[in-house]
């Protein structure tokens, strides 16, 4: 644990050392952060040796694969673009005027990149669109780990239920990572259609699983109840889904 605790500090101080060069070298002369002159920076990628490989040089991650960190900071190019374009005025002063200003959604930017630039009239989510797909990925990472702990503690056997709340703001905030959770415990996949919108299920074969379903006791704040109804919908649909494979063995499947 101590070695897993000691490398995650190497990195975030490296990722650290790295994002400071990559924002020193988009400052212009006069030490502001110029959208346009960002953009610059951004086409000159590759001419010469770009800011966090240098930074990264210094670290013991001077071998880390150089075309997924071109990925990471042309996303992050993108992020400073879009922080400094300063929309927040110009918005003001429209709505103000009764003009009107373009909605879009809060939030953080890494779950979502959407909420830039700022200065939009914001609106928490869709909630139709939840759980997103980075949701989905950041759930069954929590489902692993909660399932292995469980298993340790009976003595290797998989737990055969597990209460879990939903919470209304939670979701807001991680777009549906912990109705994600509910999903995978009991092998169901959420499943997007062509407009984002998450109405279709697909259950996970025990093959891929890996393990028995999971039986999930699920209890739902106010805020979620009222705010998800099709979330409510599709959670139902899942649960009955999981407990209606009759062909599958009943120590593999606890729902």
């Amino acid at each position: 644990v101590l070695d897993d605790v000691n490398l995650l500090q190497d990195i975030t101080m490296a990722s650290r050392e790295a994002v400071t060069e990559f924002v020193n070298e988009s400052v212009s002369k006069d030490g502001r952060i110029d959208a346009t002159f960002v953009d610059i920076i951004g086409k000159l990628s590759g001419a010469k040796e770009d800011p966090w490989v240098r930074a990264l040089k210094k670290t013991a991650f001077k071998n880390a694969n150089q075309q997924e960190m071109e990925k990471v900071f042309g996303y992050l190019n993108f992020c400073l673009q879009q922080v400094v374009k300063d929309a927040e005025l110009d918005s003001l002063m429209k709505a103000l005027r009764g003009e009107y200003v373009e909605p879009g959604p809060g939030g953080d930017p890494i779950r979502n990149p959407d909420v830039l630039p700022t200065g939009k009239n914001i609106h928490a989510l869709d909630p139709q669109a939840i759980p997103t797909s980075a949701a989905v990925q950041s759930a069954a990472v929590v489902v692993e780990r909660l399932i292995e702990r469980q298993k340790l503690d009976n003595g290797g056997a998989y737990p055969e239920t597990i209460a879990l709340v939903l919470w209304g703001t939670d979701n807001i905030k991680t777009y549906g990572e912990s109705l994600a959770q509910v999903m995978l415990m009991v092998g169901v996949r959420p499943k997007p259609d062509a407009l984002g919108r998450v109405n279709k299920l697909e259950l996970i074969p025990l093959e891929e699983l890996g393990r028995p379903r999971i039986d999930v006791v699920v209890n739902c704040s106010g805020v979620f109840r009222d705010l998800f109804v099709n979330q409510m919908n599709l959670l139902d649909r899942a649960i009955k889904l999981a407990a209606e494979q009759e062909d599958e063995p009943l120590e593999m499947n606890f729902v």
